[in-house]
Order: C-alpha cells, then structure tokens, then sequence
C-alpha cells in the first residue's frame, strides 16, 4: 500500500539505520497514531451530520405526509426550516474540522477532498430545502421537482465522500467494516470506459459537476478534456478535436 510505504519511508528518513533495527515497534506505533488520527477525523465527519442527517429525512418523510393529505401545512414548513437550519449549520461546522498533520501527501489531499466534497452536499441540502420552502407556499411545481432534483445530488455527494474514506482506509491498512465493504463493492462495479454525470448544482456564486463521485468545477479536467463551461442543467467540454455537451445521467466517453 503505497501510505504505508510512504509513512514507513518518512520515518525511516529521521532513524538512522541502527535506530531502525531497535525501533520497529515505534514505527508500528506511529503508523497506529495516523490511523487513529484518520478514524478521528472520521468520526468528527460523521459525528457533526447526526442531526441534520435526522432532520433532512425526518423532513422528507413529513413532506411526503403532507402531499398525502397527512400532515398540515405549517407542520411540512417547520419540518423543512429545522432541516434547512441544521443543514447550514452542519456547513459552518465542517470549516473547522482540519485533517490531521503529517500524513502522506496524496492522503491529506484525498481528505481535504473528502471534507470539500461534503460541505458541497450540504450546500445542495440547503438550496434542497429552500426550494421545498418555496413550493409549501407557493404551490409551484417547479420548486418540488427542484427539490428531489438537489436532494439526489446531495446524496450522490455523500456516496462519494464514502468513497473516498474507504480509500484513505484502505490505502493506511485499516480495517474496512462491513458497511465499507459494500461500497468498495460497488466502486469496483463502476464503468471503468467511461465518466457518468451523476449531477450539476448550479446557483449565482457556486456551480459544480459530480462526475464518477468526484466534484469538478470549470477549467477542471476529465476524461481526456476541460471542463468550460458550467450551465444550471448541462456542462461543455472541451476536447482536442471540438468540444461536447453533457447533461445528467449521460457518460463521457474517455478520448
């Protein structure tokens, strides 16, 4: 595993060569410290969403009562601004939770990522949610079809965070409990000859494409190409022999 090699390397570089004959169990010990660290990370991920995770479904379950005749009005929108209040305030809080020090370079990228990746579900959570607001009281279609649209998105985010904590975990050789495993599971079933779209937010100050449980932004690259342009329902690329637009759902194919 290429973290475990680089943490051992990096260790290695401040032992001398007798130091590293009678030092194994503290180099076993420092790579246990990092994994810790990683696992605490985690949890700090996990442990920051418990209540708005609660309060999004919740919230769902109650609009879904509402369009039923089963539950009021004012009860759907209360629903909906607890949901929305925790969903910003789960974003504030993911600011400052920082990755732990002195882990390779590709790992501490990878949960940077993993941390970007998250805030940017909870945006889409909150945009979600004004949009179920609006239709509550405005009755308009468009808003509750903008909803679900964002709450899949927001889910896909989330997936993808998944993802990439499995492999952090992977790569620093610890455990992957059964819950992890089946995500791995699916990760290996993906199309490996293409990149699907799995969404695109689109708001005045942000914008994003999730593609293959990576975010990308405008000027990123993709498949062979650069992403140039970012609209509220599709993206362009652009390829050495032309450029090509995508929309959700579709798959671009490597050139």
């Amino acid at each position: 595993m290429d973290a475990i090699k680089q943490t051992v390397e990096d260790i290695k570089k401040r032992m001398s060569a007798e130091e590293i004959e009678y030092n194994k169990a503290k180099l076993q010990e420092e790579l246990k410290k990092r994994q810790y660290d990683i696992l605490a990370f985690e949890n700090s991920l996990t442990s920051v969403e418990k209540i708005a995770l609660e309060a999004a479904t919740n919230c769902e379950k109650v609009f879904e009562q509402f369009r039923k005749g089963q539950a009021g009005k004012s009860q759907a929108y209360e629903a909906a601004i607890f949901a929305k209040d925790q969903c910003e305030k789960v974003r504030r809080d993911l600011r400052f939770i920082k990755a732990p020090d002195g882990l390779p370079k590709d790992i501490d990228n990878l949960l940077s990522e993993t941390k970007n990746s998250l805030i940017s579900s909870y945006t889409t959570r909150i945009d979600a949610f004004e949009n179920l607001l609006k239709f509550i009281e405005e009755n308009n279609p468009g808003y509750q079809a903008k909803f679900y649209q964002d709450i899949k998105l927001a889910r896909s985010i989330s997936s993808g965070v998944a993802l990439n904590i499995v492999d952090v975990k992977r790569e620093m050789g610890i455990e992957i409990v059964r819950h992890y495993k089946n995500i791995l599971s699916r990760k290996a079933n993906l199309k490996k000859d293409s990149y699907s779209i799995g969404g695109i937010y689109f708001s005045d100050n942000n914008h994003f494409a999730f593609i293959e449980g990576k975010i990308y932004r405008t000027n990123d690259a993709v498949a062979g190409g650069k992403i140039v342009k970012i609209s509220p329902d599709k993206i362009t690329l652009e390829f050495s022999d032309g450029s090509k637009e995508y929309t959700t759902g579709d798959c671009i194919e490597p050139r």
